[in-house]
């Protein structure tokens, strides 16, 4: 009789349930808007979804320091 090994799991694990984004939110916006929060994004040195929910939470948004 030979051994076979187990088959592993491929891919990446998955997150506990404690870690689980489930909400979302959608937002349409003009080009215009959207540009422009894409450029307060950029400067602020966040990704747009931080950026968003930062400004949406009430958190204080700063410039990101530069050299």
């Amino acid at each position: 009789m030979t051994q076979t090994k187990p088959k592993s799991k491929r891919g990446r694990k998955s997150k506990p349930e404690w870690q689980r984004l489930r909400n979302e939110i959608k937002l349409h916006l003009v080009d215009g808007n959207y540009a422009v929060v894409k450029d307060m994004a950029r400067e602020a040195g966040l990704s747009l979804n931080k950026f968003i929910t930062r400004a949406v939470m009430g958190a204080a948004i700063r410039k990101a320091l530069t050299e």
